[in-house]
């Protein structure tokens, strides 16, 4: 499946920010993922799609998953494990949710799909998880994206629409997550202004 995207630059604090959380303890947390964008004018009229509309879609996952299964190992890791997820058409909620949310790794051109049974809005061009197949898990990558979207028709692989500019995005802790990061960060601190108070040997 071709992938023609643009791509911009993570910003430097969301690199700061993904360090520290490398630094954290190895244990799941509850990120939010969440991209909207606008239809081009030709895009077809679909309940997912239409031309010159707004969209936008947002669900929540462990930071660290179990993929269902692999489709060209390494390449693709597909989940149903999240939860609250929304789409909206213009600011229309859509009903339903996806069969499943497939990430795609940097061979295969990065991004994500939402794989409804009749139609797939994919995201293209950076990698927003890591794939390891050996356990086999994903680890979502922290970040902010700027991703272009096109909706493709499930069985024939016709793009019925695209977006005229990127579609914008990101991936973040959930609240409770960046509260256990800043206790961890704050009693790191702590120890270390503890440390130069203590009086040193003679």
């Amino acid at each position: 499946m071709a992938k023609s995207v643009t791509v911009t630059a993570v910003a430097a604090s969301v690199a700061a920010l993904a360090l520290t959380a490398a630094a954290a303890p190895a244990q799941a947390k509850l990120y939010t993922v969440a991209f909207s964008g606008i239809w081009n004018p030709s895009a077809a009229v679909t309940p997912y799609s239409a031309p010159n509309e707004s969209f936008a879609f947002g669900f929540k996952l462990l930071s660290t998953f179990q993929a269902d299964y692999y489709d060209q190992a390494p390449d693709i890791a597909a989940t149903t494990q999240f939860t609250a997820y929304s789409y909206t058409l213009n600011g229309v909620l859509v009903p339903g949710v996806p069969d499943d949310i497939a990430f795609f790794s940097a061979a295969y051109g990065g991004g994500l799909a939402l794989g409804y049974y009749d139609y797939s809005v994919e995201f293209g061009g950076t990698t927003l998880a890591s794939i390891d197949t050996v356990n086999p898990d994903a680890t979502l990558i922290l970040g902010k994206y700027s991703l272009l979207a096109y909706l493709q028709q499930q069985g024939t692989g016709a793009v019925v629409a695209l977006t005229d500019v990127p579609s914008t995005g990101s991936i973040v802790p959930e609240p409770a997550a960046w509260a256990m990061m800043l206790v961890g960060v704050a009693g790191v601190g702590a120890l270390a202004r503890r440390r130069r108070a203590l009086p040193t040997a003679a």
